[in-house]
């Protein structure tokens, strides 16, 4: 998300920013040594309204974004990003707004890479919470669009539809032939997601549906590559992951996968 503030007077869109997630993110890796750089970009909506803060009244102008990053820090030896994508999907939910109806775009974005010697794309996307059948278009999108590839596919994001508890999407994505990493490894385990408290204050976690997802299609052209998911973990749930002012880290849990890309009777 990237967040911008505007006085009611002034009838430009906000630029002021307050909050740029993206750059947050990426000095806080830094500053772990974790060195990271941005493959690709894609923005989904972009609203404004009005928002009582300390200040007074003021517009706040939201951006949201989907964004994929890569390790910059292994040299020959690490990802080379060949090339980008992104788009909105065509079916998204429309609110009531102040001065009309407001469309809240989302969409995805994509990257093509090669490491050591393989090629493979991966996908990030953040589908619809709000409307099942739009959620479920934008899935039939995801796969028609970025996933019609014969390369071998990551599909990464918050897909909103529990895959614990019979998603219809989930169902449906699983069922073009996808795999779901976690249960690849954790064929017992929950794997929950998403749930904590709005103010992240909760004292135990309330994390209680899976909605965040790391999906892979294998490769359709000679050679097929395949994956093999070698470890799978949810991070950022466990209580001695909270801030020191006792925060969790988000609302959602992240998801850990470990994969590896081979051909027919590979060993590494």
């Amino acid at each position: 998300s990237l967040i911008r503030v505007r006085s009611v007077s002034d009838p430009a869109p906000a630029t002021t920013v307050t909050y740029d997630y993206r750059a947050i993110l990426l000095a806080a890796l830094e500053s772990r040594g974790m060195h990271y750089k941005v493959a690709g970009v894609a923005t989904d909506f972009d609203v404004e309204a009005p928002a009582g803060l300390s200040g007074g009244l003021r517009i706040v102008r939201l951006t949201d974004r989907d964004v994929l990053l890569v390790r910059s820090d292994r040299g020959i030896e690490g990802p080379r990003v060949l090339s980008t994508q992104g788009e909105r999907y065509s079916t998204n939910l429309a609110v009531p707004g102040i001065a009309g109806p407001i469309t809240l775009h989302r969409g995805w974005v994509s990257a093509d890479l090669s490491l050591v010697g393989k090629r493979f794309r991966v996908v990030s996307t953040h589908l619809e919470p709000f409307a099942p059948s739009i959620q479920m278009a934008q899935a039939r999108e995801l796969v028609a669009g970025p996933g019609a590839t014969d390369l071998p596919v990551v599909f990464l994001g918050d897909y909103n539809s529990d895959a614990a508890d019979g998603g219809a999407t989930y169902a449906w994505l699983t069922g073009t032939g996808l795999q779901d990493a976690w249960l690849a490894t954790q064929p017992t385990g929950l794997g929950y997601t998403w749930g904590q408290a709005p103010d992240l204050l909760n004292p135990i976690s309330t994390l209680s549906e899976r909605l965040d997802l790391v999906l892979l299609k294998n490769a359709e052209s000679a050679p097929p590559f395949s994956f093999t998911v070698s470890a799978a973990a949810v991070v950022g749930a466990e209580i001695a992951d909270k801030t020191p002012a006792g925060l969790w880290p988000s609302d959602h849990a992240g998801v850990l996968a470990t994969l590896q890309l081979r051909a027919p009777g590979e060993i590494r």
